[in-house]
């Protein structure tokens, strides 16, 4: 169910993460313009959009970071049961469980990033440095 869940989401969320980079570059180039003309008193849609794209990937990679944990913990409940005193069809079992949450279970954008607390970081990043580019340009 896990694996499932993890490839329904993955191109919608890779779609969403590199739309949600560029539109955070772009509201914030159209900030600057905006700013350079003197025109501070129209910018709250901005920062609204701006705020609502952040909140949204947040939640994806809280959401992400919370089935890191939940599989992690049930990686070590596996583990730390007595699974080597229990009959040996439960052993062979719970062997296939233990190596199946070796690899954890997380919200993936495509099959390149795992959503996680430094993908948030990661997308300020690369906006900025794309606004950083388009902010050369304004300058011009």
């Amino acid at each position: 169910m896990g694996e499932e869940i993890k490839v329904s989401y993955a191109a919608a969320l890779l779609v969403y993460l590199v739309v949600g980079t560029i539109q955070l570059c772009i509201i914030g180039y159209h900030i600057l313009v905006l700013v350079s003309m003197g025109k501070q008193h129209s910018l709250m849609p901005f920062f609204v959009f701006i705020i609502t794209t952040y909140g949204l990937i947040s939640i994806y990679c809280i959401l992400s970071e919370n089935l890191l944990a939940e599989s992690k913990k049930c990686s070590e409940a596996f583990w730390c049961c007595k699974w080597y005193e229990m009959p040996q069809d439960c052993v062979k079992d719970i062997a296939y469980c233990i190596m199946r949450a070796q690899k954890p279970l997380g919200l993936t954008a495509g099959a390149f990033v795992v959503f996680s607390n430094s993908t948030l970081t990661d997308v300020t990043k690369t906006s900025m440095g794309y606004l950083s580019i388009l902010r050369n340009f304004l300058n011009d």
